[in-house]
């Protein structure tokens, strides 16, 4: 450690343990103690917890840190090794685009795809945490490229099945691995602070999601980008009716779901303004054929009113219910939250790169990769159905001071 005496200037230096101590003690908390930290880059992916954590620390204090690689730049190094006696290495995403529905999600996640320091799930949309949580914490990680071994001296990614895809013979630049990946994007920088995506819109409202997520990567970033609520009702519900999933009428729909959570034979008080809607008003399962749970919202009405359960449209707008149930598991640090119609705006870009800590040269592309929802909601819906949202939304929570501005 004669560097870090060096750095330091002939300080007293200490090994405090490995990185999996980390949650045994506190979360990491008690790193306060030590007024400074080095954190040794050794070749290999660290378990994803323990990177969260460390990550998550350095950003808070920057100026308590030094990040060291004992190893040169030129040096052709395996970067990934065996961790903790294990021949792979299970990756979890450390981002995660977190809704809301309609306001802007599959955008950020295609801007953050092209990223050349971003992993993506192999599908947008995992819907993991929701609906399919009993899947188990191996499948999550399947969905994900980065889950990787050493064979024979190449790079190999260890599929779902068990096998093995080789990693060709398209060489990686120092600090990068082969990822096989089908959109011809062949090295991922797992040295270089690479983080692993994943995006599913329905996470924000659904009630169980919060404690969930936490549990499995208490330490993911985490970005919502929230859309004028009304709006967002009239264009949820106009994307179940293509689908036919509704055989009602937008302006049946709205009257029929705001009825529900207007009706409140528990609280003998508004749960909409108690923020208790998702809690005391609306059903946590929506149900599907049979009487299961739905992976998919069930069609209105034959399997179950989707007013009554956490799909019910125009409770997925009561955004600040929503994010007080995600600030009671979550840092607000570890969350950023976007206003959908400013997605354009190079402050927006500014935002999610700093948050992130992506280059800021890649807002050079942000006005070409983001488009904006389209057409006028009252319009489509009528100004009667626009004016009943608007005033439903006016007499809610208000939710604007989560949003986080330049």
């Amino acid at each position: 450690m004669r560097w870090l005496q060096l750095r330091c200037g002939g300080c007293q230096v200490q090994v405090i343990g490995d990185v999996t101590d980390l949650l045994s003690r506190d979360g990491g908390a008690w790193l306060a103690q030590f007024p400074l930290r080095a954190w040794v880059l050794l070749p290999g992916v660290l378990p994803s917890y323990a990177r969260n954590i460390l990550t998550a620390a350095v950003h808070a204090e920057p100026d308590k840190w030094l990040l060291y690689r004992p190893y040169g730049e030129g040096l052709d190094l395996p970067v990934v090794l065996p961790v903790m006696g294990r021949p792979w290495v299970l990756t979890l995403p450390d981002v995660v685009v977190a809704g809301t529905p309609k306001g802007g999600t599959t955008t950020l996640f295609d801007f953050l795809t092209k990223q050349p320091s971003v992993s993506p799930s192999n599908a947008k949309a995992l819907n993991f945490f929701d609906r399919k949580a009993e899947a188990g914490v191996g499948w999550y990680a399947s969905c994900f490229i980065a889950r990787w071994s050493i064979r024979g001296g190449r790079h190999t990614r260890r599929l779902a099945d068990g096998s093995t895809a080789n990693g060709g013979s398209r060489a990686c630049p120092t600090g990068g691995v082969h990822a096989d990946s089908d959109d011809g994007r062949a090295c991922v920088s797992l040295l270089r602070g690479a983080h692993v995506l994943e995006a599913t819109s329905n996470y924000i409202y659904h009630p169980a999601v919060p404690s969930r997520l936490a549990a499995t990567i208490p330490t993911a970033r985490l970005v919502f980008a929230l859309r004028d609520p009304s709006a967002r009702a009239i264009n949820d519900y106009n994307m179940w009716k293509r689908h036919g999933i509704t055989p009602r009428s937008l302006e049946v729909m709205v009257g029929e779901c705001i009825n529900v959570l207007h009706a409140d034979p528990v609280l003998k008080a508004s749960a909409v303004a108690k923020g208790m809607v998702y809690t005391h008003v609306l059903r946590q399962n929506c149900v599907g054929r049979g009487g299961s749970p739905a992976v998919e919202p069930p069609p209105d009405g034959g399997y179950g009113d989707l007013c009554s359960c956490y799909e019910n449209i125009v409770a997925k707008g009561l955004y600040h219910e929503q994010l007080t149930r995600w600030a009671r598991v979550v840092p607000r640090a570890q969350m950023l939250v976007l206003r959908t119609e400013a997605l354009g705006g190079l402050c927006a870009a500014h935002l999610l790169l700093t948050f992130l800590g992506l280059p800021e040269h890649s807002a050079t592309a942000w006005d070409s990769a983001i488009v904006l929802p389209s057409g006028n909601a009252q319009a489509v819906a009528g100004v009667a159905v626009k004016a009943q949202l608007d005033t439903f939304f006016g007499s809610a929570p208000e939710w604007e001071h989560w949003l986080d501005v330049c």
